[in-house]
Parts: C-alpha cells; structure tokens; sequence
C-alpha cells in the first residue's frame, strides 16, 4: 500500500523532500553557499545570518523550523547566541526550535559538551549529506513531504549491433559521471574518499593507457586525472573526448602543482586547472560547475 511505499522510500531525497524554514548561521561566505546549497537540495528554505547576534535577532523575528549554528562567529558565538535564543524563549513562552551546532573542527566530546550547552544536536563542516538528512529526519519528521512518483515508460531495446560495434558496446560496463585518474595509490584513496562523502560516481584508474580505454568506451561528464601520468598527451586526449562525447558534454580537470602545470599550453586543452592541495571544499566547488 501507500503507506509501505513511503517507508520504503522515506530515506531517499530524491522522492522524500524537507519542506521546512532553517536558519543558518554562518560567518564564512563560501561555507554559506555550500551550506545553503545542500539544504535547499533537500527541499528546506534557507535564511542567512552572518554572526551570532544576527542569528539571534533573525529569530526573534520569525519561527523557523530548525537553526543551523556555526560554533566560531563574531559578536555572538554559537553557544552564546543559543543561550540568548533559548532565555527568550523561555521568557516569552515560545515553543523551542531545534538548534544544530556546526563545527569544521570535529574534536572528541565536542557532542557532549554542545548539548550540555543547550544546543540539540550536532554535525562537522562541511556537510556529509547523509548525516544532514538524518538530523533533519530527527526533527522534521513531520515536515517530510513525498513527491508523485511518475511511471516511465521504458524504451524497448535496441537490437544489438554485430561486428566492432558489438565489441564496443560490450566493453561499456563502467557507469559513473566522473573518471579519476591519479598515478599515486595513496592520492587516489583521498580522492575517492572525498568523491563518496560528496555522494558522485566514479570510476578510477592509475595509468594513462587506462584512462584513455575508459574514455574511448564511456561517456562522463567530468574526467579528473594528473599531469603527471606516464605517456600524458594532453591533445590526444582533448581530441578523444570530442570524438566520444557526443551525447553528453565532458569536462577535462588536470590535477598539478606549479611546477608541473604549464598555464599558457595546459589551459588549451582543458576546462579547469587544480594547482593546490585538493580538499572537500575545492573538489565540491569544481564539480558544482560542470555537473
């Protein structure tokens, strides 16, 4: 029944969406977009406050649903404005709104000592997507609106071609939106670790000669690999892309320090360069603007 259908979906944001006000409290600009983006993928309507006392005043002006609360602010930190916010609420009996502490220095007891402290729950910065949903699940339960789901019809298949076709379309079985391609081992594990906790599929190889049959045989959206791969020819590879990639628009991200990394030819044949150290932050910010 209806019922059993919702249960089964309730945890996936693409049928299940948090119709809900939050405040978000946060001082760093780009925190702030990151934040506000993940938030409102998840179906919540955003409000910004830029410092403890604007969060608290913000408050007083209207009801939201939940507050997102950066701990390090100016003016008024975290735990300050949530005791502001909760002594007027309790003096001006207001029904409390549920406040979440937002730290990108996940220390241990950290938990322990926010809830101490007034506040209701918890999550590290950046935002792991998984855990926001099941804060939010925790206190928007009832705000959890499920979308129709429509039936697509499904195409009938194609009769399968013969010959170096067949061939061809029997070695497309990697299905993903990005491709890696990192020579070191230990760097590919951080990059994968970085791509699962932003949720992106992917495939990864460690070699220029398997990257290039990867691209010769599937189509993705993004393709990040390091200058310094053995065999590297930046406008073989370009061209091969082009070649391919007629359905779907592919972008080229070459990954290298500033001695490997040669801007006035590199930039011809690719669509963004990554010259420092990559973190969730910068890796999140390139692919937001090719997927």
């Amino acid at each position: 029944n209806t019922d059993d259908v919702k249960k089964v979906n309730r945890f996936n944001p693409n049928i299940a969406k948090f119709r809900a006000n939050a405040l978000v409290a946060e001082d760093n600009i780009i925190n702030q977009k990151l934040i506000k983006r993940t938030l409102e993928d998840l179906g919540l309507n955003i409000t910004l406050a830029n410092n403890g006392l604007e969060a608290f005043s913000k408050r007083k002006d209207t009801d939201f649903d939940i507050i997102f609360m950066d701990i390090q602010m100016p003016i008024l930190d975290g735990v300050e404005a949530t005791a502001e916010i909760i002594n007027y609420e309790e003096d001006f009996s207001k029904a409390h709104i549920p406040i979440v502490a937002l730290t990108a220095n996940a220390l241990k007891g950290d938990r322990e000592r926010f809830l101490k402290a007034g506040l209701d729950e918890y999550a590290t910065k950046p935002l792991v997507r998984t855990d926001i949903i099941n804060v939010l699940r925790k206190f928007l339960e009832d705000k959890i609106v499920y979308e129709d789901e429509k039936i697509v019809e499904k195409p009938k298949p194609k009769p399968e071609p013969q010959g170096e076709d067949t061939i061809k379309l029997n070695s497309k079985k990697y299905k993903a939106d990005i491709l890696l391609a990192k020579k070191s081992s230990f760097e590919t594990k951080l990059y994968i670790q970085l791509l699962n906790s932003l949720g992106y599929t992917y495939n990864s190889v460690n070699s220029y000669t398997e990257l290039e049959g990867l691209v010769s045989a599937n189509s993705y959206k993004v393709i990040l690999f390091d200058k310094e791969l053995d065999d590297l020819n930046l406008e073989k590879l370009s061209v091969s892309i082009k070649a391919v990639s007629k359905d779907i628009a592919t972008y080229l991200v070459l990954i290298g320090d500033s001695t490997q990394i040669d801007d006035s030819n590199d930039s011809l044949y690719v669509d963004e360069l990554i010259r420092s150290a990559v973190n969730k932050d910068l890796l999140r910010l390139v692919l937001e603007k090719f997927l």
